[in-house]
């Protein structure tokens, strides 16, 4: 009987052992995963940021063209708070990228270059709307740039015109200047 009572107690113990390890095993298999999982929310939040920051930099494009390209103030500084906001976003969104790079898990998942595809045309989208602020200021806007000196010289050819007092050329004139201004309006 004590035979067959610690083999019983021996079987228990070792049972009980072996539920434990087995517990362990899964907790510790458990907690990596949850570990991964929380990290690549990590990711997917910096990949949501980009997309969200991404928006703002449409926003401000669109406000920059709506708003500045008529604003006599931004021709004389050439600077504007809608561009502060819209360098700053490209910084933020750039600082995002640099982390996303540095992250072993978008090697393992063979996305490093998605991420540099994604950073190059950030980066594109900086040279290429720098490139558009210089032609906005270059063609300018009422005093300013080259529809400012369109205008100056339209205003000389006007006083000659009216020195002239040639029915002909006023007429001419008022077509010319019907011109500019269906210009100025389209842009």
């Amino acid at each position: 009987m004590k035979f067959i009572n610690a083999t019983i107690k021996s079987r228990l113990i070792s049972t009980a052992i072996g539920v434990t390890l087995i517990l362990i095993s899964l907790g510790i298999v458990t907690n990596i995963n949850l570990k991964n999982a929380f990290m690549q929310y990590s990711l997917l939040s910096k990949v949501d940021a980009i997309n969200a920051e991404e928006l703002k930099l449409r926003k401000y494009e669109k406000d920059f063209l709506l708003k500045e390209t008529s604003n006599p103030e931004f021709y004389k500084t050439e600077e504007s708070e809608l561009l502060d906001s819209l360098y700053t976003t490209l910084q933020r969104v750039q600082r995002e990228l640099n982390y996303l790079k540095e992250e072993g898990v978008i090697a393992q998942l063979g996305l490093s270059q998605n991420v540099t595809a994604i950073e190059n045309s950030f980066a594109k989208y900086d040279e290429n709307f720098d490139l558009l602020k210089k032609q906005i200021i270059q063609k300018g806007f009422k005093d300013y740039g080259l529809v400012g000196q369109m205008r100056d010289q339209i205003h000389a050819v006007e006083e000659i015109v009216e020195k002239q007092n040639n029915l002909q050329y006023s007429k001419l004139m008022l077509t010319l200047r019907r011109h500019e201004k269906d210009y100025l309006l389209r842009k």
